[in-house]
């Protein structure tokens, strides 16, 4: 891509950072964590949690939709892994309204494994 457009460096904002997920407390968090990115675009912290689930359901450009059984084309994700530790669909659904409500008291739970700065 550099060589083809005649640019030079990392292709996005910097380079790929990774996090050894050491914990099982890791591992269920991780996926709220990232689902919840989103929220950050049009409502930030402020806003219920009915009004963070509505948008989750309708962001297409999040694995989320997936997850919860809804018809994200197209649909990239495997979901095994996560469906045995959690739940089917309405299993997610639940566990992210959840993570929602107690945002503050989940990221304690992952905080040295996050990257935000």
């Amino acid at each position: 891509f550099n060589e083809k457009n005649k640019r030079v460096g990392s292709l996005f904002q910097g380079k790929f950072k990774a996090v050894l997920v050491k914990t099982d407390t890791h591992v269920l968090h991780i996926p709220f964590y990232i689902h919840a990115n989103p929220l950050a675009l049009n409502y930030g912290s402020r806003t219920s949690v009915v009004d963070s689930m509505k948008f989750l359901e309708n962001y297409r450009w999040s694995s989320y939709m997936d997850y919860i059984g809804i018809k994200n084309v197209p649909s990239v994700t495997s979901r095994e892994f996560l469906s045995e530790l959690i739940g089917k669909e309405i299993g997610h659904k639940d566990m992210m309204k959840d993570w929602i409500k107690n945002k503050e008291e989940r990221m304690e739970d992952i905080k040295n494994i996050v990257f935000e700065e």
